[in-house]
């Protein structure tokens, strides 16, 4: 979870204190600036610089300024300290002293509505322990530490990767497998079709230990890479939320994460692709192509260049043009941090960007920056983004 930036900035008094009809205007700036301490000094030249340098700045309303100041502040100082900060601001003559409230109410008490000012949050931490878990219909394994498991008859009769006693229940059907991974991991099983399906970080996928039925059906959260086995008596059949996807024999990607669009991206052969409700026209995708649900639930296809859609099955982070809330949100998943945007603007930012999952967080960080199009940088469980 994102940290609130909360008692950063000690604020000077309460509202009325500061109000410039109240300060005593007679004292010349020698008598003034005699009672402040070194550290006050330096304050109110850090307030001049800032008068200064925003005396282009259309002013708002100061009124309603200093109205929604008073209904902010939470805590005042003593009337010794108040009349020091009195003192300070009446060094301030005309509109820089004005100038100066308006700093120090956007400083110390409300959040910005502004889009450079406001922090969103586009994912947060997960404090859930990162493992690779598979469960039937009535056992759980932590597998981990394996990096790969193998439904196929063979492989179940040499005893690789075996875990259950037997791939079928009591009506000959396939026991119901689900595969989950956490982030920050990912996870390849054979099924046993012989199809090859790679499970990014933060997955599950569904599906039978053996495949009895006339349609090969399993079903999917988050992303995976399908390389299925053809089989035209027994479409594959993908099914998700959003979008569901047949196919014969072919290799695709298929991100379907919650709050993100979904994306269904053909590397070779053919596949249909429709939503489960039915109400949306069928589409056939043809390779270099991809789907997309819109908003208004219509089926969207685009060209692409799948080079970048499969490049974390190869161990890479590859973003073409990519949005940059898009990028991050991916080091977030993989890496397992929060991800924070200091400006809204930013999350809408193209980049360009590639780097290996094997690296640590503060190395891909590094490459990351010398873009020089922002910077970003680690707080805590928290992937903090500012301009640069």
């Amino acid at each position: 979870m994102m940290n609130e930036e909360q008692d950063i900035h000690k604020q000077p008094s309460s509202p009325d204190m500061l109000n410039s009809d109240s300060l005593d205007t007679d004292k010349d700036d020698d008598s003034l600036a005699s009672e402040l301490t070194d550290e006050e000094k330096e304050s109110y030249v850090m307030l001049a610089k800032m008068a200064r340098m925003r005396h282009k700045t259309p002013c708002p309303d100061v009124d309603e300024t200093w109205k929604q100041f008073s209904r902010q502040q939470i805590q005042t100082y003593g009337r010794t300290h108040a009349y020091k900060w009195q003192i300070a601001l009446a060094a301030l003559s005309g509109a820089a002293a004005m100038l100066v409230g308006i700093l120090l109410y956007n400083h110390f008490a409300l959040p910005s509505s502004s889009a450079e000012d406001l922090h969103v949050i586009a994912m947060n931490y997960d404090e859930t322990r990162q493992q690779i878990l598979l469960q039937d219909d009535s056992e759980l394994f932590d597998i981990s530490l394996q990096d790969s498991l193998s439904f196929q008859p063979v492989a179940q009769s040499q005893g690789k990767h075996a875990v259950s006693s037997s791939m079928k229940n009591k009506k000959g059907e396939g026991k119901m497998q689900k595969l989950s991974t956490s982030r920050g991991m990912d996870f390849k099983v054979i099924l046993s079709d012989g199809s090859e399906v790679w499970l990014n970080a933060e997955s599950s996928l569904e599906f039978p230990s053996a495949f009895t039925s006339k349609e090969r059906r399993v079903n999917l959260k988050g992303e995976a890479y399908f390389k299925v086995a053809r089989n035209e008596q027994n479409p594959f059949i993908v099914t998700t939320d959003k979008m569901q996807v047949r196919v014969l024999g072919t290799e695709f990607n298929f991100r379907s994460y919650v709050s993100e669009l979904s994306h269904v991206s053909l590397v070779s052969g053919s596949v249909e692709v429709y939503t489960p409700d039915g109400k949306t026209p069928e589409v056939t995708l043809k390779p270099g192509q991809d789907a997309s649900l819109d908003a208004a639930g219509q089926i969207q296809v685009r060209e692409i260049d799948t080079y970048s859609v499969c490049q974390w099955v190869n161990g890479f982070f590859y973003f073409d043009n990519s949005s940059l809330v898009d990028i991050l949100r991916e080091l977030g998943r993989w890496y397992n941090l929060g991800v924070v945007f200091r400006s809204s603007d930013l999350m809408r930012q193209k980049m360009h960007f590639s780097a290996s999952r094997h690296d640590d967080i503060g190395h891909t960080l590094e490459n990351l920056n010398r873009l020089r199009k922002v910077r970003v940088s680690l707080e805590g469980n928290n992937l903090v983004v500012n301009k640069y």
